[in-house]
């Protein structure tokens, strides 16, 4: 238990060291420290000084009111408190300094604490991300609507650089698509060995050979016994 000081009972300032006895007088009144911090309402409790044998009504400290609570808890050092706010291409210097720090790219946690330091809005790192990618989405529908106004200033000289760059990007799907074919007829063939029990295909015969059933060929084949089927 904490010593009591003799301001308390006669104006002194040097402290009481703890002899023990308070405890048990405690004990014996059914008293323990935790009861001091379970009730709202002050009590009063009998206290005899075992240096002076003088009596004395002690008042149990209460515990913070629920009010005192509320209002502790929703203290946080810096930055304003966040309030709902609409993402709009108009954004304030808030939504500004997120962009301008995202584009850079820092971190979401960065971000918040930056927001923080500096007096702005108070977001946790979940609603800087959150709040950047719906910002992120709006500027780019709107720099789309933009240039899709400005269709008519299209100029003649820009044409052949359009050509070449879809020639460039269709190079690239081109290469791209012949190996996602590959890997397609190659997992058609092991689909179809564990289907038939043996590995007898590869995927470029099942791919040519279901191309020519496709369009009937080897079926008019088979029909006679000189196509594949029929061998």
């Amino acid at each position: 238990m904490a010593s009591f000081t003799k301001a308390l009972f006669f104006g002194g300032t040097t402290a009481i060291e703890p002899t023990g006895h308070d405890d048990r007088i405690l004990a014996m009144g059914g008293v323990d420290d935790s009861d001091f911090y379970d009730s709202d309402a002050d009590e009063d409790i009998p206290y005899e000084n075992p240096q002076t044998g003088e009596s004395y009504s002690l008042k149990r400290a209460g515990s913070p009111k629920e009010s005192d609570r509320a209002t502790k808890s929703s203290r946080v050092a810096g930055g304003k408190a966040a309030v709902p706010k609409r993402v709009v291409v108009e954004y304030d210097s808030d939504d500004g300094r997120i962009i301008a720090l995202k584009q850079q790219g820092y971190a979401d946690e960065y971000v918040a604490n930056k927001l923080i330091q500096e007096g702005r809005i108070r977001y946790q790192a979940k609603t800087v991300g959150s709040r950047w990618l719906r910002l992120r989405k709006a500027l780019e529908e709107a720099e789309n609507e933009r240039m899709d106004d400005e269709l008519s200033d299209w100029h003649i000289e820009e044409d052949a650089d359009l050509h070449e760059s879809v020639k460039l990007v269709d190079e690239k799907f081109e290469a791209d698509l012949k190996k996602l074919t590959e890997k397609k007829w190659a997992d058609v063939a092991a689909v179809l060995a564990s289907r038939i029990h043996k590995k007898k295909y590869s995927g470029r015969a099942c791919q040519e050979r279901f191309a020519g059933t496709w369009c009937g060929y080897y079926a008019d084949l088979d029909t006679h016994g000189t196509g594949r089927g029929g061998q």
